[in-house]
């Protein structure tokens, strides 16, 4: 008994030995690794230079320098220096490019820090064309939120229509006409009428004196477009109108334009219209002159009811108006815009009697001299 357990106490006094042993060998080897990879030192390679241009020899700032390895890159500074680390790489081949030049490439055996400098050439550069779209400005107002109609100028031209004709034509609108040209007209939108409707001209109120209107006066070759708005009538134009607005908008015309127009119609209808208008660049001087001239026979047929529905023809009821101005109007002078206009207005009307025929309307309006300016700058 006294044997064995001498052997076993041996045994386990060996194992420990061995066990020591091996554990300190373990730490030896660790040591000696780790102070063999600190001995160790980091490769780097750094590559640096100057890009320039290779005519003039003046420095490219922006010019972008990259390896086609290791996927890294940087920009020139102001002067054109630029600066790569390239750790881990032995060769490398750089790339420049910038706008306007060819692309250089340059292969590099990389060392501590290794100098190279990229001469550019020039070279010409066709660009495609650019293309720049836009929403007209009818677009933009049917799309907006409020319910508006715009009735465009494909509408407008080639037709001797006026403008109540084309109204008509409008879903809710109503045009309700007391007579040929001339006669008094009462536009309605979806119902409402009268005062609760605003007329407008380039968002310039009518006059609100009478429930009728007189667009009919403008010509349809003068209107870019013709806006109804339907129940909700934006703050710009103000006013009393609650139940929609009618506003027609005039074209605005090129520096140097002419246009002459003749239109006829049925029952004796014409209608002469001309605008000139010329710009003086230097001065800043916008010259203009228009004018109108609209006749109507009226003698279309209509029905007594007074006399058993007898069909008569209208034999007095010739309408003549006759509309001409001028105007002159600075843009470069210390307001930002001043305008003269002088308006001359004559209108001759016959009134359809009921047993004689000799009642006339007359309206002669003389010359109306407006000043117009709105100033907007401010002197230093």
């Amino acid at each position: 008994m006294d044997k064995e357990r001498t052997k076993r106490r041996i045994l386990e006094k060996t194992e420990r030995i061995s066990g020591a042993l091996q554990s300190r060998k373990f730490v030896c080897i660790t040591l000696l690794f780790l102070l063999g990879t600190l001995a160790i030192p980091a490769q780097t390679a750094i590559v640096y230079g100057q890009v320039t241009d290779g005519q003039t020899g003046e420095p490219i700032a922006g010019a972008w320098v990259s390896a086609a390895k290791g996927n890294k890159g940087t920009a020139s500074d102001a002067d054109g220096r630029y600066t790569l680390n390239l750790q881990g790489l032995k060769r490398a081949q750089l790339t420049c490019q910038y706008l306007g030049y060819r692309t250089e490439r340059c292969d590099v055996a990389l060392r501590d820090s290794v100098c190279c400098d990229i001469r550019m050439k020039s070279v010409e550069t066709v660009l495609g064309g650019v293309t720049v779209t836009t929403h007209s400005e009818m677009r933009k107002l049917r799309e907006s939120a409020m319910p508006i109609s715009v009735i465009g100028q494909r509408q407008l031209q080639g037709t001797a229509s006026n403008i109540n004709d084309v109204l008509a034509r409008t879903v809710g609108v109503t045009v309700r006409n007391s007579g040929g040209m001339g006669s008094a007209s009462r536009i309605s939108v979806r119902g409402l009428e009268g005062k609760r409707m605003g007329m407008y001209i380039d968002e310039t109120p009518m006059s609100q004196l009478s429930n009728f209107v007189a667009l009919n006066d403008i010509p349809t070759n003068m209107i870019e477009r013709i806006e109804v708005y339907k129940g909700i009538v934006p703050y710009k134009f103000g006013g009393p109108a609650l139940g929609g607005a009618v506003n027609v908008v005039t074209k605005e015309y090129p520096p140097i334009y002419l246009d002459f127009s003749y239109e006829i119609g049925s029952f004796n209808t014409h209608q002469v219209s001309s605008v000139l208008k010329r710009t003086d660049r230097k001065s800043g001087l916008q010259f203009g002159v228009g004018g109108v001239v609209s006749y109507a026979k009226n003698n279309y047929k209509m029905t007594l009811a007074n006399l058993d529905g007898r069909i008569v023809e209208r034999d007095h009821d010739r309408f003549n108006k006759i509309m001409g101005g001028m105007s002159v109007k600075a843009t470069q002078w210390w307001f930002d815009e001043m305008k003269w206009e002088l308006i001359f207005m004559k209108t001759r009307q016959e009134i359809q009697g009921i047993d004689l025929n000799v009642r006339e309307a007359y309206n002669n309006t003389p010359l109306i001299f407006m000043l117009r300016q709105h100033r907007n700058k401010i002197s230093h």
